[in-house]
């Protein structure tokens, strides 16, 4: 419900956008919002976007804003999802249920409720979000978001007089990378890395690079690399190519089963770790231990979610392809819809956003169940 009188007039209007003084139940301008036209940021939510959640499109009927900056809470999972949001945004949660054979506890969905997330606990569980409807179109091709997650993974991005390069031992992916650019008039040189058993391929074309631009990627150090705009709004074929193609140059295929991404940069695993979710693909992210002044973030999928990542996505490559597990021979719904939060924290002060949905008040954002603000 509306914070006042005056906080009503405006959750009801039809107006684009207004701003309701000191927020209302919002989230910061970045949060991914699952609508029809893809996982849009919060900040750029439309009146009439379709909003599903739950196996139901709703559509969104006001849009608002906090005017001045407002504190902003993170909730972080045992499993490394992470949210954020105002004091008063709504959050499912529930209590810890009984506990199971091996000692560890399970949500007591019986119970759950909707709390405001400054008061969410620690020790309880937080509702995920899964699957959702696919835009049926974008800009880019299959193809081209595979050589987006292979420039993600191994690319450089930043060679003079716009150069590219990719860095790979295997030879799959020289010759993809050699016939995809062949295809768009583009001359490739290949040479050896010293010392190694990888080798280039780089290229040099201004128009190619602002084509690449046009994509939403940002060209970015690898600490600081995140998820083209492009893959965001993508199809389910174009956004499993992404990551087909991020882990087909920076995955790692174990003999535990599981598959592995290691980055510098910790905001594009948490980017990753949201795509998996559209697969209802668990995943698991974590900080590794610091290697003197340089740290890393690793992202695994093990067990069914492994099974279900083998049958929708998998690998190109061959040598990593051969480690899956045999696929998920039928798709089954995700029984684990809960996450056990481990912290709830203030973190800044931020202008957020908020939006009304109807019929049913609920909409799907950065991986979680969120409430109509």
């Amino acid at each position: 419900e509306p914070v006042n009188d005056d906080a009503r007039r405006i959750h009801l209007s039809t107006a684009r956008q207004v701003g309701i003084k000191g927020g209302n139940k919002c989230q910061p301008g970045t949060t991914r919002v699952l609508t029809g036209r893809g996982m849009v940021a919060i900040s750029d939510v439309k009146l009439g976007d379709v909003v599903p959640a739950l196996g139901v499109k709703g559509v969104v009927t006001a849009t608002y804003n906090s005017l001045g900056s407002v504190p902003v809470y993170r909730i972080r999972t045992k499993r490394g999802y992470v949210m954020h949001g105002s004091a008063e945004h709504p959050v499912r949660m529930a209590p810890s249920g009984a506990r199971a054979w091996h000692g560890s506890q399970y949500a007591d969905t019986a119970t759950a409720r909707w709390v405001e997330l400054a008061a969410a606990k620690s020790g309880e569980y937080i509702r995920l979000a899964f699957l959702g409807a696919f835009p049926k179109a974008c800009e880019i091709s299959p193809a081209d978001a595979y050589f987006l997650g292979l420039m993600t993974g191994d690319g450089s991005w930043c060679g003079p007089n716009a150069s590219m390069s990719l860095t790979t031992a295997d030879e799959e992916l020289v010759d993809w990378m050699q016939c995809y650019l062949g295809a768009r008039g583009i001359h490739t040189g290949v040479g050896s890395k010293r010392g190694t058993t990888a080798r280039d391929v780089r290229w040099c074309r201004k128009e190619f690079k602002a084509l690449v631009a046009s994509w939403g990627v940002v060209f970015h150090r690898s600490t600081t690399k995140r998820l083209p705009e492009s893959i965001w709004l993508g199809t389910r074929d174009v956004i499993a190519a992404f990551i087909r193609g991020y882990a087909d140059t920076d995955g790692c295929a174990t003999t535990k089963p599981s598959v592995v991404w290691t980055s510098a940069s910790e905001g594009l695993l948490a980017d990753v770790q949201t795509l998996l979710l559209r697969f209802a693909i668990l995943s698991s992210r974590r900080a590794n231990k610091p290697d003197g002044r340089f740290r890393s973030w690793r992202l695994e999928i093990t067990g069914t979610n492994l099974r279900r990542y083998a049958r929708d996505i998998g690998f190109m490559v061959p040598r990593k392809a051969r480690r899956l597990p045999a696929p998920e021979s039928r798709r089954k719904p995700q029984w684990m819809k809960w996450d056990r939060v481990v912290s709830v924290e203030r973190v800044a002060d931020e202008v957020v956003y908020g939006l009304t949905v109807s019929p049913d008040p609920l909409y799907e954002a950065d991986g979680f169940l969120q409430h109509n603000s």
